[in-house]
């Protein structure tokens, strides 16, 4: 009898992804006829951002909102604060104001993979996104009104809705090269009408 192996359905899912990725970058390189590894337009990071608002002084939706940024990352968020007073917004130096997280590696790769695939389709009346997002070194920014629309987050009648920004961080790239890569990955993009 052979023996039977154990695969590791993470693992492969892990390897899966960062194949989908690597070949998303090499199919936008060869579009754009570069030729040289160290000039593809690769993913550097994405930052996950919440500002509180209103609610900056709720300590129990502030730690509530701590608890679902860590489950949406994987990692623990450090804290933003205000770098001076300003005192028509009744803000003091110091005083917390969001929350923020950097994904790096095969972090990043899953929480865009899960980005792409699973989250913006969730969305209700989703449509696609715009491709006017997109800076000029082609960093994508996109805002989500609410983050139960990630698996991670559970779904309550009690939950306050709060939003979420995702920042892309592309390096090696300009607007052209980055929405292509953009496009490789599969981003829903809304077809813009011509003329």
């Amino acid at each position: 009898m052979q023996e039977m192996r154990r695969i590791d359905m993470k693992t492969v899912e892990k390897n899966t992804i960062s194949e989908y990725i690597d070949n998303a970058v090499k199919n936008t390189a060869t579009t754009l006829g570069i030729k040289n590894v160290m000039a593809y337009p690769t993913i550097s990071k994405i930052v996950l951002n919440i500002g509180f608002g209103h609610d900056k002084g709720n300590n129990q939706l502030i730690h509530s909102l701590t608890q679902d940024l860590s489950f949406l990352s994987g990692q623990k968020p450090c804290i933003t604060r205000a770098k001076k007073s300003i005192a028509s917004f009744k803000l003091r130096q110091g005083e917390p104001i969001g929350l923020k997280t950097t994904l790096r590696g095969k972090r990043m790769y899953n929480f865009l993979y899960k980005l792409i695939h699973t989250t913006l389709p969730a969305i209700r009346d989703f449509r696609g996104i715009s491709a006017h997002s997109m800076d000029a070194a082609g960093n994508y920014t996109i805002g989500l009104h609410d983050m139960s629309v990630f698996p991670e987050i559970s779904f309550s009648k009690e939950r306050i809705s709060h939003g979420v920004e995702v920042c892309i961080v592309l390096s090696n790239a300009t607007s052209k090269s980055a929405h292509i890569l953009y496009t490789e990955l599969g981003f829903p993009f809304v077809k813009e009408p011509h003329g």
